[in-house]
């Protein structure tokens, strides 16, 4: 079937996955009460909900939706850049995972911290978090880093110029990725006390007016390449990191009002 066969193998996989979380959700022994999904829970819980789920699902959509005008600007280098950002991407998209799980943890305790007053649990749940995400960070990147090219030739070991802008580009990720150690728990630590605003507001501005901007800068106007595209992308991240860490230290996120 070809690459729609990949299409519905993805499909399927969502599916059951879905029918999977139905299951665990109507388990009697979860230790809350877990009533309908289509309830209605009144309006004021409605829109506490939207308030902070909003801004969290924009700062979500950010990176991916500037990737689609991103991914015009390595098009117009030809299919050599393409191919690698694909495959660079796809590749250390298993580095990712354990952020997600770890942002999901720190969320979690914050708002529970939170309900209990307790200020130093979160300061030491972000301090250990941290160590644990630096930890991972380099016991998974540094691999990648020195087999970086054998890493992507084993999507593409014909094409020369696609083995090196890949290679280039895993590496250059991997470092920018110990920026995103410390930003992903403080992005967590802000959306369990659901001040979801300010990351949402930070991850545009580093997409929008940081990523796409220099990315045609370095590229285009200054002629470096697609290489440029990938030192866009990795300034935009260590940005991001440095305006959430300014903004975590506020602390402004303790008194968020849900």
């Amino acid at each position: 079937m070809g690459v729609a066969g990949a299409a519905i193998a993805s499909l399927i996989c969502q599916v059951l996955g879905l029918v999977m979380l139905i299951g665990l959700y109507s388990r009697r022994d979860l230790g809350f009460p877990h009533p309908g999904v289509l309830r209605w829970y009144g309006a004021s819980a409605w829109g506490r909900m939207l308030r902070i789920g909003i801004p969290g699902g924009l700062s979500a959509l950010t990176r991916p939706f500037s990737t689609l005008f991103l991914l015009k600007v390595i098009a117009s280098f030809g299919a050599p850049g393409i191919a690698a950002f694909g495959i660079t991407v796809r590749s250390l998209s298993l580095t990712w995972l354990y952020y997600g799980a770890l942002s999901t943890a720190v969320s979690t305790l914050t708002g529970q911290s939170l309900g209990r007053r307790d200020l130093d649990g979160i300061r030491r749940l972000v301090a250990r978090s941290i160590r644990m995400s630096i930890v991972l960070s380099v016991a998974l990147g540094v691999p990648y880093w020195i087999w970086a090219r054998e890493v992507v030739g084993l999507f593409e070991h014909d094409n020369v110029a696609v083995l090196d802008l890949g290679t280039r580009f895993m590496r250059l990720l991997v470092v920018a990725n110990l920026a995103t150690a410390f930003s992903m728990v403080w992005a967590a630590v802000m959306s369990g006390a659901g001040d979801t605003r300010p990351p949402m507001a930070i991850s545009i501005l580093a997409n929008w007016a940081v990523k796409l901007p220099l990315a045609y800068l370095l590229a285009i106007s200054l002629g470096i390449g697609v290489e440029g595209i990938w030192w866009a992308m990795a300034i935009s991240i260590v940005f991001e990191s440095g305006a959430l860490l300014i903004w975590y230290r506020r602390d402004r996120w303790m008194y968020a009002k849900v």
